[in-house]
């Protein structure tokens, strides 16, 4: 049965954070040598900064054998990676946590910053220190307080490409911790950016304004205007292909997910 096995092409679109309980899901099914899923599951976990996890990992594939350097000079990056990002989102943290906030923002985000930095001093960084934040802590595997963090920068973020990513954080941070219903919201949401355009919109947009003015225009397009518009389409279908394979972990776990994918 192991020749039927998709998991190894399946990695190549989920993040690493993903792949890991799907390795040890394989574990279970006894297709595989467990020290080599335990191995494989390392080679992932060394890329994140789940510093403890991997260290146990390394000890359990490679028993008695002195753990490398590099994890320990990790582990030291790590705690001053989350000393420093910490304070840098203080301010932010003190007024997302303020319940008048929230109930007094507009529609208009632009509007936002300016009383966000006129009554409580948060900067654009500020507010971009969540982002940076709400990654670290997905990278640690804390992905609770990354899914809060990452959520609320969306709130006041006006960076289509940051937003974007944000809502991809969210939804692997909702998908680990097996909150389905909220990960099916994020899904629906995260396709309605992809499909939109977010994160690119300019280009895409501009891409099919040229597309639509070389159709009327009597020349054929250039080499580079081509290139471009091949460009657009091949981001967008590896963004749709990412959200095919990270939707199947929704799907499979919601209790109406079943159902929800054949309609779909």
């Amino acid at each position: 049965m192991a020749e039927y096995d998709l998991t190894a092409k399946f990695l190549q679109h989920v993040d690493r954070h993903l792949g890991i309980p799907m390795l040890q899901h394989l574990a279970s099914t006894e297709l595989f040598n467990e020290n080599d899923l335990l191995k494989a599951q390392y080679e992932l976990a060394k890329g994140t900064s789940m510093v403890g996890f991997t260290q146990e990992l390394f000890s359990q594939a490679f028993p008695g054998q002195k753990a490398p350097a590099e994890l320990e000079k990790q582990r030291e990056e790590a705690i001053a990676t989350n000393e420093r990002l910490a304070s840098e989102v203080e301010n932010a943290l003190n007024v997302i946590e303020d319940p008048n906030v929230l109930s007094s923002l507009k529609t208009d985000k632009q509007q936002n910053l300016v009383w966000l930095e006129q009554n409580y001093k948060l900067t654009l960084d500020q507010i971009n220190a969540l982002y940076r934040f709400g990654y670290f802590q997905f990278n640690c595997g804390n992905y609770a307080e990354a899914s809060s963090y990452l959520y609320h920068f969306r709130i006041f973020s006006i960076d289509p490409t940051m937003t974007l990513s944000a809502h991809w954080g969210k939804l692997a941070s909702d998908v680990l911790m097996g909150n389905w219903d909220q990960a099916l919201e994020e899904l629906k949401l995260l396709r309605d950016q992809v499909d939109s355009g977010a994160g690119g919109n300019t280009a895409i947009s501009s891409s099919f304004d040229d597309a639509a003015s070389i159709a009327d225009a009597p020349v054929a397009p250039t080499s580079s205007e081509s290139a471009a518009m091949a460009g657009v389409n091949e981001g967008l279908l590896q963004k749709r292909t990412w959200l095919l394979h990270w939707s199947l972990f929704v799907y499979f776990n919601h209790p109406q997910g079943r159902e929800m994918l054949v309609e779909h």
